[in-house]
């Protein structure tokens, strides 16, 4: 089953800044898992790298954002730019493991 990130933005965007810490957290966790799957037997062909390449951008993206609210200067207003890299990334042959990094958080969480 596929996530629908723009309802997950309204999820992500309701939870207070404590807990989203703790969601991107658990999901940059999550997301080296499928950063991992994705390198074995990884070609070297332009359309892998550009896969790749959007993966490490949403990767990039979240753990910048954790970065941010630890430095006390969490910016709500970037979690839609944050939610679109994954949504990228998602897109690509490894959506299936970017969901399931996403709702393996969730229910990490609390929040299934």
């Amino acid at each position: 089953m596929d996530v629908n990130f723009a309802t997950e933005l309204v999820w992500l965007r309701s939870l207070s800044s404590p807990m989203r810490v703790r969601f991107l957290s658990l999901l940059s966790h999550a997301l080296t898992i499928a950063s991992r799957l994705t390198l074995k037997g990884a070609p070297n062909e332009p359309l892998f790298v550009a896969n790749l390449t959007r993966l490490n951008e949403a990767q990039h993206q979240v753990t910048g954002y954790i970065s941010a609210c630890l430095n006390r200067s969490e910016h709500i207003d970037f979690l839609p730019g944050v939610v679109t890299a994954l949504e990228r990334a998602s897109s690509g042959p490894w959506g299936s493991q970017i969901f399931q990094a996403w709702r393996s958080a969730r229910l990490e969480l609390g929040e299934a």
